[in-house]
């Protein structure tokens, strides 16, 4: 088959462009119409003083220095301060980041494999799939997860670097590579396995082994040590980097939380737990369904769903080897898929770890789709199918897709919307509960968000978090003594919570317990130095002028 000429290869790649740019536009655009949501939403932007004051010197030391959030990521922070800065406390506009940042992911996407496989059809095939398949939606309509699009643009960008210096040994390349490399780190941890996925693409489609193989494909051993030790060495500088950040990672961990934090979840469920997850995930990459944005750690897995989750890993494992001489796709992707999942697995959790989560798989979902789009293209080379066939065949897929992820993305429209459709496709989902009835409580929708926090504390009953907004909803409602029951139980789970100190030293006062009320708004204070509240509570009771906060506008609920 002849080339095609410079001009109408430039002209095809960007008419390829266009389209992802538009499927992108199509299904996300939506999102810059709703709402932040009450889930991280709160921390990571509209209740964060540093991120609302934008880009200053104050803010910016605070983004470099923070490690309250589990993970050191100043970049981030500072995108979200950028926002702030340029159109206020503007939710449109941070979905709309959101938007571009996906755009830019899927079209780097298509320009990578295009460039690196030389197969323009599968590449736009990949890049198209990955742009409007549902699991993508929780990354792109949730404003707080703008992590996950950063540390993905700067992984494809690491790579785009990567390969050109594969390419030309250009050592500007190579520094690009590295720097790409520590914005994705400073973005989120999520990319420290990139160095290992660097080595996964010198097999295919980079070829850089002799004979483009390891020894179960033939290759002598020798000689693929041979090389195989050449490109490790050459990729040092990005392991050094992955081990310091894994180094500050596990410091900030221990600083976060305590050695009781690490025992919540047995070890054991967590190892059966990674296992079962990753062919749950693989499932919902190739069948999208019942989508949540929180889905409940399992008290229990029986061994057989380990075991069969387990052999069909090892089994894919083993096809993906067996086929690599003919079909080298299959072992980059599944192993890309594998190999990027690790972070987020579960083996190291901390906080209100769920069983899985889509964002989680928003990079590894890629090493799936690059066995689906040329495995497909193998097999439509296979069947010798007409080209009108093939394109009606990838038309239909891409549409069904779409029309699922825009769908799944209006869940995201506002904090009811998602947390009411958690609670109705996942089971005993007392985090999805809770935020629902948060999300009640701020409409002023007190008996019906109360149900809900009675619904979280029925299937975890020390959860301090759904005790702390029933406490605060009972204060509204003047009911005093159970709000005092239910703060005090939050006080156990979390007794260094300044909101849970302020909603108690006020249940206090009002019942008379004026002692027990200046100790609370005293220890807030002792928490944090300069809050507001708690300053002001303190004033009103020395002063013996009545408290009369019982209105939504002090209600304080804990927004996760």
């Amino acid at each position: 088959m002849p080339k095609q000429p410079p001009q109408a290869r430039s002209g095809s790649n960007l008419g390829a462009i266009a389209f992802i740019a538009l499927l992108a536009l199509g299904v996300y655009a939506q999102t810059v119409a709703y709402d932040f949501v009450n889930f991280d939403d709160p921390q990571y932007v509209y209740e964060n003083e540093f991120v609302k004051s934008g880009l200053n010197a104050r803010s910016v030391a605070w983004a470099l220095t923070n490690i309250s959030h589990m993970c050191w990521q100043p970049l981030t922070w500072m995108s979200h301060m950028l926002d702030c800065q340029l159109f206020g406390l503007n939710p449109a506009w941070a979905h709309a980041h959101n938007v571009m940042l996906h755009c830019a992911n899927s079209i780097l996407l298509f320009v990578l494999f295009r460039s690196m496989s030389g197969a323009p059809g599968r590449s736009f095939f990949l890049a198209a799939l990955f742009t409007v398949h549902p699991l993508g939606a929780e990354s792109v309509a949730w404003i707080a997860e703008r992590k996950n699009l950063l540390a993905a643009l700067f992984m494809l960008l690491t790579l785009c670097a990567y390969h050109s210096y594969a390419l030309h040994k250009s050592k500007r390349s190579y520094a690009l590579a590295l720097l790409f490399f520590t914005a994705g780190l400073l973005s989120k941890p999520s990319i420290v396995t990139l160095p290992c996925l660097m080595l996964l693409l010198d097999i295919w489609p980079l070829n850089r082994y002799p004979s483009a193989g390891p020894p179960f494909a033939g290759v002598a051993p020798l000689s693929f040590l041979r090389s195989a030790g050449r490109l490790v060495l050459e990729k040092l500088p990005f392991f050094a980097l992955t081990a310091l950040y894994l180094w500050l990672f596990v410091f900030m961990l221990g600083h976060m939380y305590t050695a009781a934090a690490y025992t919540t979840v047995p070890m054991s469920l967590r190892l059966a737990n990674a296992v079962v997850s990753y062919i749950k995930y693989a499932g919902l990459i190739v069948w999208p369904q019942q989508l949540a944005v929180y889905y409940p750690f399992p008290q229990s897995i029986p061994v057989w769903q380990v075991v069969v989750a387990a052999g069909l890993i090892l089994a894919v494992c083993g096809v993906s080897l067996m086929n690599f001489k003919r079909r080298p796709h299959l072992f980059v992707g599944w192993f890309w898929f594998l190999g990027t999942l690790v972070p987020a697995i579960g083996i190291v959790q901390a906080g209100l770890w769920p069983a899985l989560a889509d964002r989680w798989v928003y990079t590894p979902m890629i090493g799936i789709l690059i066995m689906v789009a040329w495995e497909g293209g193998r097999l439509v080379e296979m069947s010798r199918c007409n080209q009108p066939t093939a394109v009606a065949a990838m038309v239909v897929i891409i549409g069904t897709y779409a029309c699922a992820a825009h769908l799944q993305t209006r869940f995201w429209r506002d904090s009811i919307s998602l947390f009411h459709r958690a609670v109705e496709v996942t089971q005993r989902n007392f985090v999805a509960h809770d935020n629902l009835g948060n999300a009640l409580a701020m409409q002023g929708r007190f008996d019906e968000a109360l149900k809900h926090f009675r619904a979280a504390l029925e299937i975890k009953p020390a959860f301090w978090k759904a005790h702390q907004n029933a406490g605060a909803v009972y204060l509204i409602k003047d009911d005093l003594e159970r709000a005092i029951q239910h703060l005090e139980k939050a006080l156990v789970g979390r007794p260094n919570a300044v909101r849970i100190h302020n909603n108690l030293g006020r249940a206090y006062s009002r019942r008379g317990r004026n002692r027990e009320a200046m100790e609370s708004y005293r220890r807030a204070l002792h928490l944090d130095p300069g809050n507001k509240k708690a300053i002001e509570n303190l004033k009103r009771l020395t002063r013996e002028k009545p408290v009369a906060d019982n209105n939504s506008n002090t209600l304080e609920l804990n927004r996760h």
